[in-house]
C-alpha cells in the first residue's frame, strides 16, 4: 500500500505518544507496522517493539508483515495477541507472586462454567435459588459474566452482593485447588506482577522501547493498566483504531482509552 504524506509524516514522526484515529480501509494497520519498523531502523539500543492485537488472526497478518519488511525481524519486534504476551509473563515469573509454575489455562468455557457450577454446588441456599428462576442455565452464566467483569475491572468487587463474593472467592479456591487459571485471570497475574514486582517491570522496560497496539479501540481497563504500567514514563506508545468499530463493548472494551 502506497502511503500518503500525511501517513509518512506519522510513521516518521519522533513524537513520543501517538494516537491514529482512522476509519475501515484506510491503512491504519500498514501505518503501525511502518511506523514500529521505522523506530527498528532509528533506534539505538538492542530493545524491541512491542506490537500487540487482539486476535491471533490479526497476529499473523502483523507478522507477515514484519517479516516481509525487515530480515531477522523476531530479534526486533515481539507480534502477538495481548493475552499471549501476558501468558509469557506469568510463565516467566508468576513465581514472583506465588502461582505454581506448572500452572494450567482454562482455555474453554465449558471447563470454567463446569466448575463454576461446582462452586455454585457449595453454596446450596445459593443453588436452591437458581434452581428456582425461569432460566437456571442463564442465570449461571449472568454470574459467570459477572465474576469475569470483576476480572477484567468492569465492576469492582464492592458492587458484588456478599453471597456473590463469597462465590467469587469459591470458584478462585477451586480454580487454586486444580493449579489453574481461567482466560481473564491471564490479564489479572500479568497486571499484578508489573505493578507489584518492580524489578519484573524494570526487565521489560529495558527489553521494550515502544509499545504499538492495533486496534486499541477494543482496549479494556485492565488491558490498558497494563500497557500504561508497562510504558511508564519510558516507552514510546503508538496506538492505531476506529472508535466506531468496537467490537469488544461486552469485554468491558472502550474507545476512551484512545482520548
Amino acid at each position: 500500500m502506497k502511503l500518503s504524506d500525511n501517513q509518512k509524516e506519522i510513521v516518521k514522526s519522533s513524537e513520543k505518544h501517538i494516537v491514529v484515529t482512522a476509519g475501515a480501509g484506510s491503512g491504519k494497520t500498514t501505518v503501525l507496522i511502518e511506523h514500529a519498523l521505522n523506530i527498528v531502523k532509528t533506534k539505538s539500543t538492542d530493545s524491541k517493539i512491542l506490537v500487540l492485537t487482539y486476535s491471533n488472526k490479526a497476529a499473523r497478518e502483523l507478522e507477515d508483515r514484519a517479516k516481509n519488511s525487515i530480515d531477522n525481524y523476531i530479534d526486533h519486534l515481539y507480534v502477538g495477541t495481548i493475552h499471549k504476551f501476558c501468558t509469557d509473563i506469568i510463565a516467566r515469573y508468576g513465581n514472583t507472586i506465588d502461582l505454581d509454575p506448572s500452572f494450567q489455562i482454562l482455555e474453554s468455557s465449558d471447563e470454567r462454567i463446569e466448575l463454576f457450577k461446582s462452586a455454585i454446588d457449595n453454596y446450596p441456599e445459593l443453588k436452591h435459588k437458581i434452581s428456582h428462576v425461569k432460566k437456571p442455565d442463564k442465570e449461571i452464566h449472568s454470574l459467570f459474566e459477572k465474576m469475569g467483569m470483576v476480572k477484567r475491572h468492569k465492576i469492582s468487587i464492592e458492587s458484588l452482593s456478599v453471597e456473590h463474593k463469597q462465590l467469587f472467592d469459591e470458584y478462585n479456591e477451586l480454580l487454586a485447588l486444580q493449579n489453574s487459571i481461567d482466560f481473564d485471570d491471564i490479564l489479572c497475574y500479568a497486571y499484578k506482577i508489573l505493578s507489584e514486582v518492580k524489578g519484573v517491570l524494570k526487565i521489560y522496560q529495558r527489553n521494550f522501547v515502544s509499545i504499538c497496539v492495533d486496534e486499541a479501540q477494543d482496549l479494556n481497563d485492565i488491558q490498558y493498566k497494563i500497557i500504561k504500567t508497562l510504558a511508564g514514563d519510558r516507552m514510546s506508545l503508538f496506538l492505531v483504531g476506529d472508535p466506531s468499530q468496537a467490537i469488544y463493548g461486552f469485554n468491558g472494551s472502550s474507545s476512551k482509552f484512545m482520548s
